[in-house]
């Protein structure tokens, strides 16, 4: 797939949006949300075959997308050759725990740390909100797949010390009462 001159490869077996017509407006959405700055780190985790990573990076300093998967990991790896501007984004496949989220290995001379945070429908694991909180990201970009998650991570995200800054509903499954909801969360400060 190609989406602003962004090209994809992925296996059949990975998540992909469905409805492709929508993908740029997403990808507009999070970069218009996120703000991307080059003296910025953005961590895309569930990042799948580089979607974001890929459209994100030259926006930062460095990217490191994380999926558990592997056919989609290789393909993100893949996806950098005809993608040249994501130089710049590195990829691991790793499950995304509350103890390996707390282990990504990012060097401290890349900036404040901001995360993309894109689950599959049912969320992440429990105490994965949590541990990412501890990383004290800058900005978060949480993309929930469903309503019913909102409301539990929300408050997960202000515990941790995060407030709401915008809320952005996607229609991208037509014909449904379904929303891709993105959620940008920042770090309160007194």
């Amino acid at each position: 797939v190609s989406h602003h001159g962004y090209r994809y490869s992925y296996h059949p077996t990975s998540f992909s949006q469905v409805n492709e017509s929508m993908v740029p407006m997403m990808l507009d959405m999070a970069q218009e949300l996120l703000e991307p700055n080059p003296v910025e780190t953005l961590l895309d985790l569930y990042c799948g075959y580089g979607l974001f990573s890929h459209f994100l990076a030259p926006g930062y300093k460095q990217v490191m997308g994380i999926d558990a998967e592997g056919p989609s990991i290789r393909a993100a790896i893949l996806n950098k050759k005809p993608n040249p501007s994501s130089r710049n984004a590195r990829f691991l496949a790793r499950r995304i725990t509350a103890r390996s989220v707390e282990k990504i290995p990012l060097p401290n001379d890349l900036g404040a740390e901001i995360i993309l945070l894109d689950p599959p429908r049912q969320g992440p694991q429990e105490g994965v909100i949590n541990a990412l909180g501890r990383r004290e990201p800058q900005k978060v970009l949480h993309i929930h797949c469903g309503l019913d998650q909102i409301p539990p991570s929300v408050r997960q995200w202000q515990q941790n010390g995060y407030t709401v800054q915008r809320i952005v509903p996607l229609d991208m499954f037509p014909g449904t009462a379904g929303l891709e909801v993105l959620i940008l969360l920042e770090k309160t400060t007194f």
